[in-house]
């Protein structure tokens, strides 16, 4: 996650960091993501699609959601 950046990449990185974070606040720099790392919450699931080159998440489910 880009949470050094600034603009659009930082938005998704805010946003990617309050879906697992339970209230934690959102760090500045890397080094301050990974001292709170081990307090995130892990997906039961995840859709990935082929995009070109690369496999992309595109959805994430948490113990907290319903299945759809």
């Amino acid at each position: 996650m880009c949470l050094e950046h600034a603009g659009y990449a930082r938005q998704k990185a805010v946003a990617w960091w309050q879906r697992r974070a339970s209230g934690l606040p959102v760090p500045l720099t890397i080094n301050e993501a990974l001292g709170l790392a081990k307090q995130l919450h892990v997906p039961q699931q995840i859709a990935v699609q082929i995009s070109g080159r690369f496999t992309e998440v595109v959805a994430a489910r948490f113990a907290w959601e319903q299945a759809a």
